[in-house]
């Protein structure tokens, strides 16, 4: 995974004027900085995203987050043995 794909995932995250989708955008980058081994900056970026998580926010976007913190996870322990 390149660099163009995080600053193509940031630049969404910026043109998000809606604060579901900006959180949803913020998931994504989660997922992406995880998977290229930037575990630490990911964990914190998914407690931002926490806190900037509307209140009435739709229950998938909930949800997702279980998702996001399973790959996390995953991320993290696949590490541990390799």
């Amino acid at each position: 995974m390149s660099q163009r794909v995080l600053t193509a995932n940031q630049q969404a995250v910026d043109a998000a004027h809606d604060p579901s989708e900006r959180v949803r955008r913020l998931q994504d980058r989660v997922v992406l900085l995880a998977r290229m081994g930037r575990v630490q900056e990911a964990r914190e970026l998914l407690d931002e995203a926490r806190r900037q998580t509307p209140a009435g926010a739709p229950p998938s976007l909930l949800l997702r987050f279980d998702y996001v913190q399973a790959i996390l996870r995953y991320t993290r322990e696949e590490a541990r043995y390799v």
